[in-house]
């Protein structure tokens, strides 16, 4: 689910919606299915985001408004990749 959402809105987009939720999981889910080139790219969106995030979607959106313009960039040079 993550990639149809990043794909289509990109990596700001799937942590504030209700996919965002399975955040933290989504990486190991994307290893175990074999797609490891994703989960890398995942895991680096991963590690651009602000703090660990959170389960609650708007605790989450409240996490995604103090994110530092150096992340959202990062997101964006990985939505190319």
């Amino acid at each position: 689910q993550w990639d149809a959402e990043v794909t289509s809105k990109g990596f700001e987009s799937y942590f504030g919606g209700p996919a965002g939720t399975r955040a933290n999981e989504a990486g190991d889910a994307l290893r175990e299915v074999g797609l490891t080139q994703l989960a890398k790219i995942y895991d680096e969106a991963l590690g651009a985001f602000p703090g660990r995030p959170s389960r609650d979607t708007k605790a989450r959106k409240g996490q995604l408004s103090q994110t530092p313009e150096g992340a959202k960039k990062k997101w964006r040079q990985l939505e190319d990749t």
